[in-house]
């Protein structure tokens, strides 16, 4: 188990971006080993050194994700919390991590942004009413059922059906969720002489019924991406450059990745060859930038797939 990140309320958030700007990001081959090291020896010390070295990516990420969110919706909320919920992000991800189906950036971006989405349900859960508070733990539990059953949310009216109360009561419950947020850092009802605040709370290992369906959303825009990668490549590339490229990728873009040696022994091609066929290829689909190991939109899209996959497949058991 990652340890949880240490708390510094005396510590000014420049002194914090200004540590973490120190930090090296890591190599992918760094990156590998770490993730073999958490893979064959469940390596605590890798975990935390992977979660250490990508502290400036989670920084930048939760800026982002802030910004993103309109004015009126923060409700006091700041940038700082969602530092936090990331950095929460990160460390659950470094606990289910498995290096040999996607980069790490990839995987931990998903349970950044899932943290961030819990702890809005979680706070709206917390400060609810007492009398609401039951009806929204029945929701969430119906919900999460009824999302596994029929892939989309549940309506006022199936939920009332599920969980025996009357609509008018899911309504209102469903108001409270939609407007009660509090702010991160305050202690939780019932523990105000605890330092226990919300947000060391929110990281179970459980998905709400709303995560479920934006991960299953996602693999399916990812699926729909490949599908358009392929369609393209059939449409502007030579038959010469379609041939390497569904050597290296598989002939629908799903296949094993074959390295640019097995795709050169298997065409009678040189590996020079092989690599220029690829990179003309991929400036057919408008793609300029690196192609190799999680780098190129074609392999991004296949491991976030195979994550996606991975994740529903573990919270379906």
């Amino acid at each position: 188990m990652v340890e949880k990140m240490p708390k510094h309320p005396e510590r000014s958030t420049d002194a914090y971006t200004g540590e973490i700007r120190k930090i090296e990001l890591l190599t992918a081959e760094e990156e590998r080993e770490l993730g073999r090291r958490i893979v064959e020896h469940d390596d605590n010390e890798a975990r935390k050194e992977l979660v250490r070295r990508h502290l400036r990516f989670a920084k930048a990420y939760a800026k982002r994700e802030f910004n993103r969110l309109a004015p009126s919706r923060r409700h006091g909320i700041s940038d700082d919390d969602f530092t936090q919920l990331a950095n929460v992000g990160l460390m659950e991800a470094a606990e289910r991590f498995d290096y040999r189906k996607a980069r790490f950036a990839t995987y931990a971006k998903w349970w950044m942004r899932s943290s961030m989405t819990h702890a809005l349900e979680k706070t709206r859960l917390i400060q609810a009413p007492a009398n609401i508070r039951d009806v929204i733990i029945h929701i969430n539990r119906a919900s999460h059922g009824f999302v596994n059953r029929h892939n989309r949310l549940p309506t006022a009216q199936e939920l009332a059906a599920a969980t025996g109360y009357s609509e008018g009561r899911i309504e209102t419950a469903l108001q409270v969720l939609r407007t009660k947020i509090a702010h991160f850092d305050q202690p939780m009802p019932g523990r105000e002489e605890e330092s226990e605040s919300l947000g060391d709370t929110i990281a179970d290992n459980s998905l709400t019924a709303e995560q479920l369906l934006m991960a299953r959303d996602e693999m399916q825009k990812a699926r729909l991406h490949i599908q358009d990668i392929m369609r393209r490549l059939e449409k502007y590339a030579t038959l010469a450059q379609v041939s390497a490229f569904k050597a290296v990728y598989g002939p629908d873009g799903y296949g094993d990745r074959k390295s640019i040696v097995e795709v050169a022994a298997t065409l009678g091609m040189s590996k020079q060859n092989v690599q220029q066929t690829l990179k003309a290829a991929w400036t057919h689909l408008r793609y300029r930038g690196p192609i190799g190991w999680g780098q190129d939109p074609l392999t991004k899209e296949r491991e976030r797939v195979e994550m996606l996959e991975s994740l529903l497949e573990g919270e379906s058991k």
